[in-house]
């Protein structure tokens, strides 16, 4: 089994929506994944648009391989 981001509210909607256990797990395992990319521009997140945290004494932005904000996974 792969462990895929997926939206928690989607999952719960089609989970109310199923008669049966095993209908709701094929549902979810059918997902698609909700992963997100992004790419920091300029210290903001390409995403959300929230910046990178600031490094006070660098006085420079702290670009991560996510996002802080919405967790996009930053490529490029």
């Amino acid at each position: 089994m792969n462990d895929d981001l997926i939206s928690r509210s989607r999952a719960l909607s089609i989970m109310r929506n199923q008669w049966t256990l095993h209908g709701a797990m094929n549902a979810v395992r059918n997902m698609p994944s909700a992963e997100r990319t992004a790419r920091w521009v300029n210290g903001e997140c390409s995403n959300c648009g929230e910046h990178a945290p600031y490094w006070c004494l660098a006085t420079t932005y702290h670009e991560s391989d996510y996002c802080p904000a919405c967790g996009a996974r930053m490529e490029g």
